[in-house]
């Protein structure tokens, strides 16, 4: 009699998964872990683990149909990659996959469902056995991408809405104005931050700008103290939902609706990631008074005590 016990995902002997870069026409699933389970809030591609004696793209079939309820065409291997997390490693087989009727409206494992172009999947925060592939998968991609169709650095819209394309010949605003705005949106050296680095640095105030804080967050602050373990954020009127000056786009509704809503969650998770870590966090708007917005950050400076580096 066999009495043998299945072994235990190990360094050595990794836990081998199978996960589905699923595409419908230029767009790819990701899908988000419910935030109550392991690596929740993560993002990930479909797909689950390769069980005893099953190829992975049999294990890709079954895995899809049980958590996604739908049928997929299997392709080639993409990519193989082995990480380590924590005391296990992780070796995920990524496999082209197509639909092969209508896309899936809910996962057993997910709280969100988000169709995307190739081009943009780095603006997700992926679990790390995922980074590799994705990687990999904008590394190789060919598609257009133009300058007027760039989207800020942060997470897309938490839903299952498809991601207006991104092409030559159309843009997501509602207007030519509204475009020309867009396009004036930058991830840094903005007039505003400029104007308030300006006046601290007359003060006397010496910091960094555009710097990570620490690994845990994917923001970077826009004036950081880091001696002081004070970062400060100038959060655009437009991006961020300023409750004075945000104006929703007349289409594409639903699209920049859950934007925002990703973007404030974002915010306030990152808020309280530092906070917890022991850092001050101050945020202010664009149209706030640039004299005001120095003033605030030198008290809140000059009130704390250097910490060692």
């Amino acid at each position: 009699m066999n009495d043998r016990r299945p072994e235990l995902a190990t360094e050595q002997h990794p836990l081998r998964v199978v996960a589905a870069i699923l595409f419908d026409g230029q767009e790819v699933l990701a899908c988000r872990r419910k935030l109550d389970g392991a690596a929740g809030g993560l993002w990930e591609f479909p797909g689950g683990k390769i069980e005893p004696g099953e190829t992975p793209a049999a294990a890709l079939i079954r895995e899809i149909r049980e958590k996604l309820d739908i049928a997929i065409l299997v392709d080639d291997e993409l990519s193989t990659d082995v990480t380590p997390v924590l005391n296990v490693s992780i070796e995920l087989i990524c496999l082209r996959a197509r639909l092969k009727g209508a896309r899936p409206i809910g996962s057993s494992d997910h709280d969100q469902l988000l169709w995307l172009r190739v081009a943009d999947l780095d603006q997700l925060e992926w679990a790390a056995p995922y980074r590799p592939a994705v990687r990999r998968l904008i590394a190789a991609d060919d598609s257009p991408r133009p300058a007027d169709a760039r989207v800020e650095q942060s997470e897309l819209p938490a839903t299952g809405e498809t991601v207006p394309p991104l092409n030559t010949s159309t843009s997501w605003a509602s207007s030519p104005g509204v475009r020309r705005s867009m396009l004036g949106n930058r991830a840094r050296d903005t007039q505003p931050e400029l104007a308030v680095r300006g006046i601290l640095h007359r003060m006397g105030l010496r910091y960094r700008v555009d710097l990570r804080p620490t690994p845990r967050v994917r923001a970077r602050g826009d004036i950081v103290f880091p001696r002081r373990r004070l970062v400060v954020f100038i959060d655009g009127c437009h991006w961020h939902g300023c409750p004075q000056h945000y104006t929703a786009p007349k289409s594409n509704t639903a699209y920049w609706s859950a934007k925002l809503a990703a973007n404030r969650e974002r915010d306030a998770r990152t808020t309280d990631v530092l906070t917890e870590l022991g850092w001050t966090v101050l945020r202010f708007w664009t149209h706030q008074d640039s004299a005001e917005i120095a003033e605030e950050i030198r008290n809140a400076v000059l009130s704390d005590q250097p910490t060692s580096d």
